[in-house]
């Protein structure tokens, strides 16, 4: 993969997020006088029923942060009516964002009958039409939004990867392969633990990228670099330099220790990264624990995307 493709694709995320039609809603939501307490407890909830949808169809789940993307941004439009909306509104606005996600970027149709099934008649089709109307209107069909995990796999195949067989000392070998695979899938972990964070709404997702893909690799190739501080600060300042992407360090900085706090908690059921272990036999792979998992602590529930999770994580509450 030639460097200036990769670059070429950065600047084109980087325009997009500096772009009026994918960054005036940052600005709107950061300066609202008043924030609703539901937004907060209504995004950790809805977050992980959208993964549950996303899981069950077995489908990408950077869709569900597309989703969220463009629901901010809807509820942004005008943040004083937003501020006053029900759960059961913002709820039928994100399900028909996460639908509406879903068949431009998978090319699947679902179908609103389901979404209404899941809600368990909360909203019918007829008003999930009616809201994708408003969406598509609203939006002016720009519902493209860039993502973290957008900028993190580019910022990873510029920066990080061509260095993987100089840090696993098997230059060509599986085991290269198998640390593409697990820092890839590490990266991913970290961009959709920050999905449910209102915070994290209100930041540049390329802040967001490069506070996963620096924690990554400190926390998983420096288990075999000495100098990783170097290499994760390193990835920071390239990028600063060579693409247009202007590199917000205090933001980084902040979702770095978001993510330590997420990850760190010392809570059983609290989400893990995947690991790995370097050895003479090349690299063992602990896999990927998908956030659907991490609450699977009751094996008498029925998980399905009908169910989402009360905070106790100890029943399972209609949507």
């Amino acid at each position: 993969m030639i460097m200036e493709d990769i670059i070429d694709r950065l600047n084109m995320l980087a325009y997009m997020e500096e772009s009026g039609t994918y960054s005036t809603h940052r600005d709107k939501m950061a300066n609202a006088t008043f924030i609703s307490p539901i937004e907060i407890s209504f995004r950790e909830t809805m977050s992980f029923w959208a993964f549950q949808v996303i899981d069950h169809y077995s489908l990408d789940r950077e869709i569900v942060s597309i989703a969220f993307a463009n629901y901010d941004r809807i509820m942004a439009i005008d943040t004083k009516k937003s501020s006053k909306s029900s759960w059961s509104i913002r709820q039928l606005i994100l399900a028909t964002s996460l639908n509406l996600a879903i068949k431009m970027h998978e090319g699947r149709h679902i179908g609103m009958e389901k979404f209404v099934e899941f809600s368990h008649g909360k909203f019918s089709v007829s008003e999930m039409e009616n809201v994708e109307k408003q969406i598509l209107v609203q939006l002016g069909w720009r519902i493209h939004p860039p993502t973290p995990l957008s900028f993190s796999l580019e910022i990873l195949r510029l920066y990080v990867f061509p260095y993987l067989s100089e840090i696993s000392g098997q230059s060509g070998s599986t085991t290269a392969q198998a640390l593409e695979q697990v820092i890839t899938d590490a990266t991913s972990f970290f961009t959709e633990i920050v999905v449910g964070d209102y915070e994290a709404s209100l930041k540049r997702p390329s802040s967001i990228a490069l506070a996963c893909v620096t924690n990554v690799i400190e926390d998983m190739i420096g288990k075999s670099h000495s100098n990783v501080t170097s290499l994760s600060e390193g990835v920071c300042v390239k990028v600063d330099k060579n693409t247009d992407i202007a590199v917000c360090y205090d933001e980084v900085l902040y979702f770095k220790s978001i993510l330590r706090t997420k990850t760190d908690t010392g809570d059983e059921c609290a989400p893990k990264p995947p690991s790995f272990v370097l050895s003479g036999s090349g690299c063992v792979y602990n896999g990927r624990q998908p956030l659907r998992q991490v609450t699977d602590v009751n094996q008498n529930v029925q998980y399905s995307p009908i169910c989402v999770f009360s905070n106790n994580r100890d029943h399972c509450q209609q949507i």
